[in-house]
């Protein structure tokens, strides 16, 4: 049994390493910017020399973690696109092992798990998001490990486990509104587990309120760690005009963009 633990840690451990090497291969190969990524940029310099004001002012409607732990690098001496790309490179790097505890927690077995980690390692789409100074790949790192816990606290019927999930659903949806949606996945699932387990529904219930406990807490913490607490009303609502503009293009695709 030490054996294959120590064989599946090994090849874990070289295919973060392979994702590394050639996610910074992909940067120096082809290091360009796009123009959001330039715009990030500008918000994170600003961010960095003035404080939050700006951003707080003029795009309120962005989430702010990624913005955030960007500035915290600067601070820390590194530039804005040192800071951007570096965070995404080592985070994407990661990725092949949350795929393989997810896939495990799953299926259970582990030559699936490694194939599936062995296609995110080699994806060249995750590649091309790592080497922007864009938020998508923390979003993806934060929303993967949300996932993983939650399938844990499932299956394994643990209240602690829901909770993990909950802390770390606060940071993927401070870094892409596209993480509420996981809110709903999460009620549906309530629903699901207690129509088809009812006398365990105690215990269900105890477990999303400790998901839901647990997210709330961890969203409060890092807002007010950030200096952005008063913008909540103003992610409310630019997630519903997302969905408004989401449901205007699929029911009238013929009609231009009001921006």
């Amino acid at each position: 049994m030490a054996w294959r633990t120590l064989n599946v840690s090994f090849i874990l451990a070289l295919l973060v390493l392979t994702a590394l090497v050639w996610t910074v291969l992909s940067f120096y190969l082809e290091p360009v910017i796009s123009r959001d990524g330039v715009v990030y940029l500008g918000i994170v310099q600003e961010w960095h020399e003035h404080g939050n004001g700006q951003y707080i002012e003029q795009w309120p409607f962005i989430p702010p973690l990624a913005l955030y732990l960007m500035k915290l690098l600067m601070d820390c001496g590194l530039s804005a696109v040192a800071a951007g790309i570096g965070i995404n490179i080592v985070l994407r790097s990661l990725l092949p092992v949350i795929t393989y505890l997810t896939t495990q927690e799953v299926l259970g077995d582990k030559r699936i798990a490694i194939a599936a980690a062995l296609l995110i390692t080699f994806n060249p789409s995750l590649n091309d998001l790592a080497i922007e100074p864009q938020r998508d790949i923390i979003y993806l790192f934060f929303c993967g490990i949300m996932i993983w816990l939650l399938l844990a606290a499932i299956k394994r019927k643990k209240w602690y486990f829901a909770a993990a999930a909950g802390a770390f659903l606060s940071p993927a949806l401070l870094a892409r509104h596209e993480a509420f949606e996981m809110l709903l996945i999460a009620g549906l699932g309530l629903v699901i587990l207690i129509i088809k387990n009812y006398r365990d529904w105690k215990r269900h219930l105890g477990n999303a309120a400790a998901f839901l406990a647990a997210f709330v807490l961890t969203s409060y913490l890092l807002l007010s760690m950030m200096g952005v607490l008063e913008l909540v009303p103003r992610y409310c609502v630019s997630y519903q005009s997302r969905v408004m503009l989401m449901e205007q293009k699929l029911y009238n695709p013929g009609e231009p963009d009001n921006d």
